[in-house]
């Protein structure tokens, strides 16, 4: 099926997925702009798939093309595509010609192209590929001529790969010999110091000064597993902060995607402007990653803290955050069925459960909410960004501190009086598995000046037990509604405006899980599901159109209450 040249713009329309098994799809020279959808991928049959010539600029996933094993010819040529190449490309071993060229592909090229032993023409040319290229003694040099590398400036070739004699310039030229060897800067921060620059003032000094007292103090303990980075180390894993390397921006700052000198992926966040708040920050986030270690928490690599500027360094998650795929720029991909959301709601719910009950001390996270749960390849979640978080002593109910986080997202009690708990955690939670669940935003206008929040819309079809209007449109019905009518009651009594009421994290686990049935029904005979609710029920934090989502530092609480031990 032929559709180039046809001038045809927006996205390739679902309907493309009830054609008759085509065998070509050529929709090349067009103005498509919008990422790959799932119609594409149902066409299991597809032998050759042309895309060249349209501005598409998105960033493929690892699982981009499953399913389409049939596969021979792949050309994307000049699609404005980013992010590192899909290692799906790799398990469809019919392929023949793939052509990548002239776009903005980052990071290795995938290990696992080695499998593709039909492969005769490979031209990833003109990206900005990094680390070094398959050893002379991979299947993948038998193309010689049909092999395009050129024009990949941070490529590079091991001598004891087979090149001894360098690379042939005629089709990999501006590639040079890799530099092996570890940065002298990658010191492990066993009882090390934090690297201060001679600009970095007796503020800067004090507060960061805390992380390394931190590390001294874990001496003797397990070996960590992050380590200090050099400033000049990240320039060169991110291409200097390149615009191109740009994964999305916060409160605190930009997060970069980097490739470090072994070929492992990382992203960097980095401070936008320094202050002492922002530094405080920064210290705490270095602290809190540093103390815990879960699966379904980011991990901490590492962190650099030179002159003024401050970066810390996470695992890259390829599968970007839960909020892209909800409300973002992948949500028209439908790449989280209900399987996927169940697992996500069960994974950061024991991720948080862990900061409240295992961690020493416990730590309260304070911005629960879908851009911080992070997802890896194969999306499992993580919980990430604890700039906000707090640590508990032992014995304390909670802190009172100054309201920072995330509207929609924030507990009454801590909206309005700054005290700061383990449950607000919870509150915050309920709001995302409602999210999750449903598909809508935690507040969404109603009129031009009022936004609802998601419980008031909720709670009312919770009540009338109709909870099958309560599931996301694009699950088009394929759900659970055994374990969609749990993961509702679950959410709307984490966000009941009462603190007192609400379970804890450990509670919230087991609940999800469904194994006790006593428990279900207890929650489901609980009076927030069996009394009406008042018609102004809602969560305190409606706002106008034209006031911020986010809170960064709201205001001090009206009064410091101190009831530490009570």
């Amino acid at each position: 099926m032929d559709f180039s040249h046809n001038r045809l713009s927006g996205s390739i329309p679902d309907s493309f997925s009830g054609l008759k098994e085509p065998i070509l799809m050529d929709l090349s020279q067009n103005w498509l702009s919008k990422p790959l959808p799932v119609a594409i991928r149902s066409l299991t049959s597809l032998q050759a798939l042309i895309m060249e010539g349209n501005p598409i600029s998105t960033t493929l996933f690892s699982e981009e093309f499953d399913g389409m094993n049939d596969l021979m010819i792949l050309i994307l040529t000049n699609t404005n595509l980013h992010g590192p190449i899909p290692d799906s490309l790799g398990r469809l071993t019919n392929l023949r010609v793939i052509h990548l060229d002239r776009n903005h592909f980052n990071g290795l090229i995938p290990v696992n192209f080695k499998n593709l032993k039909n492969l005769s023409e490979l031209k990833p040319n003109e990206n900005q590929l990094s680390g070094p290229v398959p050893s002379r003694r991979e299947r993948v040099w038998r193309m010689r001529r049909k092999l395009r590398l050129q024009n990949n400036k941070r490529l590079c070739y091991d001598a004891n790969g087979g090149f001894e004699d360098g690379l042939d310039s005629s089709f990999d030229s501006g590639i040079s010999k890799c530099d092996m060897g570890r940065p002298n800067s990658g010191r492990t921060m066993i009882g090390g110091e934090v690297p201060l620059g001679s600009r970095a003032n007796k503020s800067s000094f004090g507060v960061v000064q805390k992380v390394s007292i931190f590390i001294r103090k874990e001496r003797g303990k397990k070996q960590p597993t992050w380590r200090i980075f050099s400033l000049k180390e990240l320039h060169a894993a991110t291409n200097n902060f390149n615009y191109d390397n740009k994964l999305g921006e916060g409160g605190f700052g930009s997060v970069y995607w980097g490739q470090l000198w072994d070929g492992s992926q990382i992203a960097v966040k980095r401070l936008k402007v320094w202050s002492n708040k922002a530094d405080l920050e920064f210290a705490v986030e270095v602290e809190i990653l540093a103390r815990v270690r879960h699966k379904n928490l980011l991990s901490l690599r590492g962190y650099c803290a030179e002159g003024q500027e401050r970066l810390i360094v996470y695992d890259y998650m390829p599968n970007l955050s839960l909020l892209s795929h909800l409300h973002g720029q992948h949500s028209a991909e439908c790449h989280l069925d209900w399987k996927r959301r169940m697992n996500i709601a069960m994974g950061s719910a024991e991720g948080i459960a862990y900061l409240h009950h295992h961690a020493t001390p416990h730590i309260i996270h304070r911005d629960i909410k879908a851009s911080n749960v992070l997802l890896d390849s194969d999306f499992h979640a993580q919980v990430a960004d604890f700039g906000f978080a707090k640590l508990i002593p032992d014995g304390a109910t909670h802190v009172t501190t100054r309201v920072k986080g995330t509207l929609g997202y924030l507990a009454p009690e801590y909206a309005m009086l700054g005290k700061a708990s383990e449950s607000c955690d919870v509150y915050s939670f309920g709001i995302l598995l409602l999210e999750l669940a449903s598909g809508k935003k935690p507040l969404e206008k109603t009129s031009g000046t009022v936004k609802r929040t998601i419980t008031d819309w909720a709670l009312p079809l919770a009540y009338e037990r109709k909870f099958t209007e309560l599931a996301d449109p694009k699950l088009n019905g394929k759900f659970e509604e055994e374990e969609l009518k749990r993961v509702v009651l679950v959410a709307l009594k984490c966000a009941d405006n009462r603190p007192e009421t609400r379970p804890t994290m450990l509670d919230v686990v087991e609940l999800l899980k469904g194994e006790s049935k006593e428990k279900l029904d207890e929650l489901e005979k609980d009076e927030l599901f069996t009394a009406p609710q008042p018609a102004d029920y809602n969560d305190g934090v409606s706002v106008a159109e034209d006031s911020s989502d986010f809170i960064s530092e709201e205001r001090d609480p009206r009064q410091e209450l101190k009831e530490i031990g009570q």
